[in-house]
């Protein structure tokens, strides 16, 4: 008897599985948010997770505390019709992680703009308190209200001391997160992970100060013929107005999620 096409893809897709990670914290259908500064963020150094966890059965989530509107399309655009585009990029790229559903906060996002080509000026403490005296809510209640309404096991976010390379809307974003689950007390998550990237072949100036806690493979099968990482570098692809770096270049040692703890209970 010859199989339909129907029961070879079902093989296919059931080979290309991952197995069942074991982490810490993380129950096998727990929850998990990712907080970020701006949609991109997370396909950088946190995609190839997100999509294994999704395929694994947990329901995931993702946060940005900006719209983006400062970054620009390839340029130094910063309005409405900038947020607009990177809202659709955002969508389709949650789409592909298999996330539950994606969410944007509206704190103004302009680092890019006071950007000189080197260096920002302003740190992530002056963005976070530029964020609370411009809005009636304090950025962390909001973060926090989330996470009461999501019940994460995890929160995955950026780097609080770096901001992934410097970025000072990633740095306010990672801090947020990290005070929101100390605020959500016993209804908080178990874990907190600032996701670092490693990619000394596209970004030889990139901060990574450790200490490691997790190092998650992502060359592991995830779709069929496929691997997690491939559909990382697939949603990284999709924020076409972003400019990011190829990430199907980049050799197989940078081909994980590399995750610092922040925060356990």
């Amino acid at each position: 008897m010859i199989p339909s096409a129907a029961a070879l893809w079902l093989a296919g897709a059931l080979r290309a599985r991952p197995a069942a990670l074991k982490l810490p914290g993380l129950s096998p259908r727990g929850t998990v948010l990712w907080v970020g500064g701006h949609s991109d963020d997370e396909a950088l150094v946190a995609g190839a997770l997100l999509i294994r966890l999704a395929r694994e059965g947990h329901p995931v989530f993702v946060l940005t505390v900006t719209r983006g509107e400062g970054t620009g399309i390839r340029g130094a655009e910063a309005d409405e019709s900038v947020a607009l585009v990177r809202r659709r990029e955002f969508c389709l790229a949650c789409t592909l992680y298999g996330a539950r559903d994606c969410f944007s906060e509206a704190f103004p996002s302009r680092a890019h703009s006071r950007s000189n080509g080197v260096g920002y000026e302003e740190s992530g403490e002056e963005v976070l308190a530029t964020w609370r005296r411009l809005s009636p809510v304090d950025p962390v209640e909001v973060v926090r209200r989330w996470i009461e309404r999501l019940a994460p096991e995890w929160v995955i976010t950026l780097d609080p001391d770096h901001g992934m390379y410097g970025h000072p809307e990633h740095e306010a974003a990672a801090r947020i997160a990290l005070a929101a689950a100390r605020r959500a007390g016993a209804r908080g998550p178990r874990r907190v992970y600032a996701a670092e990237n490693r990619f000394r072949s596209l970004t030889p100036g990139n901060i990574d100060p450790g200490p490691i806690a997790l190092e998650i493979a992502a060359d592991v099968p995830c779709a069929p013929r496929r691997s997690c990482w491939e559909l990382q570098a697939d949603a990284a692809g999709i924020y076409a107005s972003q400019d990011l770096p190829e990430l199907a270049a980049t050799p197989p040692a940078e081909h994980s999620t590399f995750l610092r703890e922040l925060f356990s209970r």
